[in-house]
């Protein structure tokens, strides 16, 4: 099973920002990828994007990054150092 969560950096936002998914888990990573560039899509009529990343994981988001503080850091490092490439 995997979870569908994505980061994105819209314009006069705080950079960058997790958008968990309501509906899965979703059996396979094609399902789950698929499932995020929905979300990627949805969020883009709302707001304008800058940048999007969607990501697929057997954990949750909230096993993730809710429970470890130095995680989320990594996560925002990593996300930031891509988007400055």
């Amino acid at each position: 099973m995997y979870y569908a969560f994505v980061f994105i950096c819209a314009i006069a936002s705080v950079c960058p920002m997790r958008v968990d998914d309501r509906l899965g888990p979703y059996k396979t990573a094609e399902e789950c990828y698929i499932r995020g560039a929905e979300l990627i899509r949805d969020i883009t009529v709302l707001t304008p994007v800058v940048q999007a990343s969607a990501n697929c994981s057997p954990k949750s988001p909230k096993e993730l990054f809710e429970n470890d503080p130095k995680k989320k850091e990594e996560t925002k490092e990593k996300f930031e150092k891509e988007l400055n490439t």
